[in-house]
């Protein structure tokens, strides 16, 4: 089966060790945490990945890791994270959570199977820590979740991985901060911050500059639902007033909002990183973007991308075989993620 792979990049804006109010980072970069995640990994298996308690959901989700590969020559890492959560849709896959990180079975839901299962989906990332750069790889099975990347990296190297000079403190905040030592100085507290930001073009550019002078509004479509009250007190009473929601027939409802909006760079830079990295198919509704004196342009337009078509004969494709078919493509995927021109005209979305 040949599916077809669409490529995010993020630069890691922030990795390491960092004490209150400095900058600076005192340790445990990108090669590091990676190196010690994967140790993690290789000594647990699937259901021991998990970086925080059962109770305690991230982004209303639980997340293993299901697979990890290293490559010695790069010193790339591709990681397959298993998100596991209540309000998951589309096609569920069930992990072995007793099986070796990257060794497990998977079964499709509805199928018959014997052992139990960890309902969830893959999401691969592919972590190029001498470039301080991820890309996140979604296919047709798979999602992407940057934040919950970040918050299980976060807890990982927190809560989990071992460590020859940790020690970790829980503060009367109910915080975890970490300890260190060199051996030649006292311990230091300490806390660790993995962050990555959406490579888009830099405020500096001709077409973002562009862009942002003929911004007339910002646009936001969402898809709500009736049958949740928070999304009929949000949205349902300015349409009641016009005609009775129910009758119309169904569930859902395809919104709109149009705000008249002169953006900074700035503000228009920030705004494409929050929303550009969003998962879409064709045809989605959900997005936002920006009418302009041209048409709409929406902010997934802006982002540094690439793609790939992958033959694979299982549910889920595994860490080593996705970066073998990644790394002989390499310069035309990093290539990808430098390629938009300053002085690039727009692909405008008329609507």
């Amino acid at each position: 089966m040949i599916v077809n792979g669409h490529i995010n990049f993020f630069t890691i804006s922030e990795c390491g060790l960092f004490q209150a109010d400095t900058d600076s980072s005192f340790g445990i970069d990108v090669d590091e945490t990676f190196s010690l995640i994967a140790n993690w990994v290789a000594e647990n298996d699937f259901e021991s990945t998990l970086p925080w308690a059962k109770d305690k959901w991230a982004n209303g989700a639980l997340c293993y890791c299901h697979d990890l590969y290293h490559d010695d020559d790069t010193g790339d890492y591709l990681v397959v994270l298993w998100k596991s959560g209540p309000g998951s849709s589309g096609k569920l896959l069930g992990a072995d959570p007793t099986a070796t990180v990257g060794k497990g079975k998977i079964v499709e839901y509805g199928r018959k199977f014997r052992k139990p299962v960890i309902w969830g989906y893959p999401c691969y990332y592919w972590v190029m820590p001498s470039l301080k750069m991820v890309a996140s790889i979604k296919f047709e099975h798979s999602i992407c979740d940057k934040d919950l990347f970040q918050d299980w990296i976060v807890a990982a190297i927190t809560s989990r991985v071992k460590h020859p000079n940790k020690e970790k403190i829980h503060t009367s905040e109910k915080y975890v901060r970490l300890h260190f030592t060199d051996g030649s100085q006292g311990s230091t507290r300490f806390r660790y911050s993995f962050k990555m930001s959406l490579k888009i073009l830099q405020t500096s550019s001709t077409r973002l500059s562009d862009l942002q002078s003929r911004i007339t509004h910002i646009v936001k479509r969402e898809t709500i639902e009736l049958k949740h009250r928070n999304d009929r007190e949000k949205w349902m009473g300015v349409f009641d007033s016009i005609i009775n929601s129910n009758s119309v027939g169904t569930t859902k409802r395809q919104i709109e909002v149009k705000v008249e909006a002169k953006p900074s760079l700035d503000e228009l830079k920030n705004i494409i990183e929050k929303h550009g990295s969003a998962p879409r198919e064709k045809g989605d509704w959900d997005r936002v973007g920006f009418d302009t004196d041209s048409g709409k342009v929406w902010v997934d337009e802006y982002r540094m991308t690439s793609s790939l078509n992958f033959k694979y004969d299982s549910s889920v494709i595994s860490a080593a075989d996705l970066f073998n078919h990644l790394d002989k493509a390499r310069g035309k995927h990093l290539n990808s993620a430098k390629s938009v021109s300053g002085n690039a005209k727009p692909k405008l979305s008329i609507i």
